[in-house]
């Protein structure tokens, strides 16, 4: 029996009803599109459930969602939410045997068409995937699933390219292309992230002292933290205006305020869970932060980092659709008109930023290839690499397929890794604590600044040390709780503790030393070694840069395991911070990661006191978490001195007797060499220098215990028996006698003329330019004056003497009179 009339009757997406059936007899598949407002979300589902025998369900990418939609859906149908119209999500339900509309999250419902595929979906159901163009991993699933099982479905959306999508999957397209009301759309400058909520509450301002419309204010904000200061903001001018945050972290009451249809003018800040589905009822105005937090996956790095992102141009349509349900309205955009096209057209698909790991198990469980499935966007190659590894690290896949832990973990409503850890724990008598450090782990945060002694006194003695424990404790409990706890997340987290005690039948609560292990065995990469207490920073395995979150409790350092890891940039190097930290005792440490620990020796070179240093140190893996430093003794002398040596040949260590003059005797007898090829001299080539190298270094660990400079020259001229050092002396000689007595110092460098350097002075008595090689090769002469300032640079003595020292002389003459000119 119907009830009273009820007030969806005029919307504008009813006109499309009877086309809607008729597709859906003859393809079982179609698609609509329909501006916010119009009842694509309550209207239709209920005119298909007038229409046809069977249930419609309709899925919706949030809780939130899910459970308002249901409650306003029942109210409009006229009965108790529960009974005909129902929701339910994961860790609450409101359902029965008499439920013909359910509202349900995506991911809900691909888990009951996964495990019970038989009651899950009838025969004579219709499956309505709402909000569509978001665009979730769990919504494409389900729609490959539908498919290929052949169940009806409708894809709705109010901003979806219809026409593309219905030719890429043969859907008939429906659209509804009346808006209830015009919005007016004022575009004013970009925000920054960190100013947003300033100029949103100066937008907020404007429309309370300029309009004389009295409707809500509805003001869309990248997260929590923007939503709280947007609040404190207006919270400074406005009086009688009831300030509501709506995001998905609230207790149902604060949602229901957002909603309600009664009740003072209000300003409702929210995040982009308020953009479709969600009726917020009198919103006239809508103040767009043009801001969203995405989640974004790098199977690279393999972790996760939360970026706030310009909205793309679909979702700034949808948010300023919200302002034309009840009346007229306008849309006061925080950004301007050029850059919102720039924007992209719509959002990122899901397989292209997520995750995929549980993706991938979900369809192995259901028999399906994950790379044969139909996926509407193929995930990258990097993606699907990565979710196979994830899958094979934890052993639910192998060659052949699913294991038999791979078919446990299918079970729960978990992640892969939280479920792995939840079967081990379970198995070990971990009991209803692994369960509440499960619920932990798959939910939000609980914390919001809980105090160190709160935190201390919600563990118990035998705990594992960490951020896991005293949330689990805190989970468990029923009573009261301290300040600094997040209550709606606390009651999500709760929902799901009793959910997953009921799945995995435990009673009691459980081995505390069951958590430890299983902690490991699920998270194998993210074993982590904090060196110091006094500082953050750990070493990991495949981590350049890691650090302990700010926020944990963990004051030991050791071993560790991280049951989330997220990324942050920082001075344009990427580093990975470490949270839901556990520590790892050492016992369980040798137990649990010996194959991966090792432990060796090696020697470096201490710069501050020029000398080979022994050290010896532990790893895990390639990384190394522990090491000692000492004095290198005799029997590791002479490896030291192997290091050191090569050291030296890759150009890291110098060898301090190695000078110009070592450089000068090695380039003298290379020009002689080659000046008289017949004579078979040395080059000094690579492999020659290499052995002279290991005579200097030998057994040797300090540089001062190296030969200098002289001694070094001489090794090198042992090199050649005694005539070819002689020949090498008289044929590239190191200095030159000059007329007066002095001698003049041959500078050798490769790639030059033998060039040397005298006063004039010395030089008078010198007609000829001195020669090398035999008097083939003229030395370059820098003639300087009584100063030892260059006056010419010459390899022709008989010109200089001749053209130039005339006219020098008259100038020498006058500054240096007591020298003599001749």
């Amino acid at each position: 029996m119907n009830p009273e009339p009820r007030s969806d009757r005029g919307l504008p997406v009813l006109e499309l009803v009877t086309g809607l059936v008729d597709s859906l007899a003859n393809h079982r598949s179609a698609i609509v599109t329909a501006p916010p407002g119009t009842g694509k979300s309550t209207g239709l589902p209920l005119a298909l459930l007038d229409r046809l025998p069977g249930r419609v369900i309709v899925t919706q990418p949030r809780r939130l969602a899910a459970r308002m939609l249901a409650s306003h859906v029942a109210r409009l149908h006229g009965g108790d939410l529960g009974d005909s119209v129902g929701f339910a999500v994961r860790g609450e339900r409101r359902e029965s045997e008499t439920t013909r509309l359910l509202y349900v999250t995506e991911g809900l419902l691909l888990r009951r068409m996964l495990l019970d595929p038989v009651t899950a979906i009838r025969e004579d159901d219709i499956v309505i995937l709402d909000e569509f163009h978001e665009r979730s991993i769990d919504a494409d699933l389900v729609l490959g699933v539908l498919r290929d099982r052949g169940v009806r479905h409708v894809l709705a959306s109010a901003t979806i390219d219809a026409d593309a999508l219905a030719q890429r999957l043969g859907h008939d397209a429906f659209h509804v292309d009346a808006r209830l009301h015009p919005v007016d759309l004022v575009h004013r400058r970009a925000p920054s992230a960190e100013s947003c909520w300033d100029l949103a509450a100066e937008a907020v301002r404007g429309v309370l002292e300029e309009s004389a419309d009295d409707g809500d204010i509805l003001v869309f904000m990248p997260g929590r933290r923007e939503i709280d200061r947007t609040i404190e903001a207006c919270g400074r001018f406005t009086r009688g205006i009831d300030l509501v945050p709506l995001h998905g972290g609230l207790q149902g009451s604060v949602q229901d305020r957002a909603v309600a249809e009664n009740g003072p003018r209000r300003i409702v800040v929210a995040t982009n869970i308020a953009e479709t589905s969600i009726t917020i009822p009198r919103v006239t105005t809508v103040i767009d932060a043009g801001l969203a937090r995405i989640d974004r996956f790098d199977p690279e790095r393999e972790i996760s980092r939360l970026v706030t992102e310009p909205i793309d141009r679909a979702g700034a349509v949808q948010r300023a659709g919200r302002a034309g349900r009840v009346r007229p309205g306008r849309c006061i955009r925080l950004y301007t008109e050029s850059e919102f096209r720039r924007r992209p057209e719509g959002r990122t698909p899901a397989t292209e930023r997520s995750d995929l790991a549980d993706a991938f198990l979900r369809l192995h469980a259901a028999g399906i290839d994950p790379e044969s499935f139909d996926w509407i966007d193929p995930p990258p190659a990097p993606a699907i690499d990565h979710a196979r590894r994830t899958l094979r690290k934890i052993d639910a896949v192998a060659e052949s397929g699913l294991t038999e832990i791979g078919r446990r973990l299918a079970l729960f409503p978990l992640p892969p890794r939280i479920g792995r850890f939840l079967m081990d724990a379970i198995d070990g008598g971990g009991g209803a604590f692994a369960a509440a450090i499960a619920a932990v782990l798959s939910e939000r945060d609980v914390s919001r600044g809980i105090s160190t002694g709160d935190r201390d006194a919600l563990a118990f003695a035998g705990d594992p040390e960490g951020d896991l424990s005293w949330r689990a404790r805190l989970v468990m409990g029923s009573g009261r709780h301290p300040r600094g706890i997040d209550s709606g997340a606390l009651s999500d987290a709760r929902r799901a503790y009793a959910d997953l005690k009921r799945l995995c039948r435990v009673r009691g609560d459980g081995d505390p030393s069951a958590i430890v292990p299983a902690l490991v065995q699920a998270f194998p990469d993210r074993i982590a070694f904090r060196r110091d207490d006094d500082h953050r920073s750990c070493a990991m395995s495949g981590r350049k840069h890691a650090i302990l979150d700010r926020d944990s409790s963990v004051r030991s350092s050791g071993f560790m395991v991280a049951g989330e890891i997220r990324g942050l940039e920082n001075r344009g190097e990427g580093m990975t911070v470490l949270s839901m930290v556990t520590v790892i005792p050492e016992e369980i440490a040798v137990k649990r990661l010996g194959s991966r620990l090792g432990q060796g020796r090696r020697y470096e070179f201490d710069r501050e006191r020029g000398l080979m240093v022994e050290i010896e140190f532990r790893n895990l893996d390639e990384v190394e978490f522990h090491s000692k430093q000492r004095s290198v003794g005799p029997g590791s002398r002479p490896a030291a001195a192997a290091e050191l040596l090569r050291l030296i040949e890759v150009g890291e260590v110098v060898i301090p007797g190695w000078d110009e003059k070592v450089e000068a005797f090695i380039e003298r007898t290379r020009r002689t060499a080659q000046w008289f090829p017949d004579r078979g001299l040395t080059t000094f080539d690579d492999e020659d220098l290499g052995v002279m190298r290991a005579e200097i270094v030998g057994d040797r660990t300090r540089l001062s215990d190296l030969p200098g400079s002289e001694a070094i020259v001489e090794i090198l001229r042992s090199a050649l028996d005694w005539d070819d050092a002689r020949f090498v002396d008289q044929m590239a000689p190191a200095r030159l006698p000059l007329p007066g007595g002095r001698s003049m110092r041959v500078s050798w460098r490769a790639g030059e003329p033998p060039r040397g350097s005298a006063r004039i002075g010395d030089l008078i008595g010198m007609d000829h330019t001195p020669k090398v090689a035999g008097g083939r090769v003229p030395i370059v002469l820098e003639i300087l004056a009584p100063n030892r300032r260059p006056v010419q640079v010459t390899d022709d003595l008989e010109g200089f003497w001749e053209r130039t020292y005339p006219t020098l002389k008259k100038e020498l003459k006058r500054r240096y009179p007591r020298h003599p000119w001749p």
